[in-house]
């Protein structure tokens, strides 16, 4: 009987099970996020809007971007909806003007308006638009931070930003060895092809969001 009491401990089978399940919540609110948060994805944007500036000012454009990136799909997570109904504006209608602003800066790309001096002047704002909102930050990662913190929970809503946004630092900064590979010319050329690219993403964001407003 002694034996059978030293051995037997349900509370701590049902924490390792509890503990199970929360990680397995974790894993999922995470590799949702990931992939629309597409850091990947993301490394020709950043390229593009990047290649003319000194490696100090890629690194605080990388660093800018993911934080701003985070910061935004936080807010969203506490406030997103409320505020979404407040103002009534729908998912599908932010996803429309997103593209319309992806598709304007992509267009500049392609035409080789974004000048060498410019660029510099406007690192900041590059870091914000495009690269944290709308393309980390965009209409899928804000309708999916919202949907984890209602859905699976706000903890793991929070630890999934806060991953993502480290994992995107990090790939945008092991990202700067692809620009000592292409060189200046290289590089150039490089740009109006993901510009190009970039308006085929902001043509299907808009399409998206266009799809949405008709169906719903």
């Amino acid at each position: 009987m002694l034996r059978r009491k030293l051995f037997y401990s349900p509370p701590s089978s049902m924490t390792d099970r509890d503990c199970r399940l929360s990680f397995a919540s974790f894993l999922h609110a995470f590799i949702m996020l990931f992939v629309v948060f597409d850091a990947i994805g993301n490394v020709p944007a950043f390229q593009a809007f990047t290649y003319r500036m000194t490696p100090a000012e890629r690194s605080k454009v990388a660093r800018q971007s993911v934080l701003v990136a985070g910061a935004v799909l936080v807010a969203f997570m506490l406030v997103g909806r409320y505020l979404f109904e407040a103002i009534k504006v729908s998912i599908a209608d932010f996803k429309v003007a997103a593209g319309i602003v992806l598709f304007i800066l992509s267009v500049e790309l392609v035409l080789g308006k974004l000048e060498p001096g410019m660029m510099k002047v406007e690192a900041d704002d590059v870091a914000i638009v495009p690269l944290a909102t709308p393309l980390l930050a965009g209409p899928g990662s804000i309708s999916t931070v919202i949907y984890i913190a209602e859905v699976i929970g706000l903890p793991e809503a929070l630890t999934s930003v806060a991953l993502n946004v480290l994992l995107a630092y990090i790939i945008f900064r092991s990202s700067e060895k692809l620009f000592v590979v292409l060189g200046k010319n290289g590089a150039k050329a490089v740009t109006r092809i993901i510009g190009l690219i970039i308006a085929a993403m902001a043509i299907a964001i808009i399409r998206e969001g266009l799809e949405a407003m008709l169906l719903g």
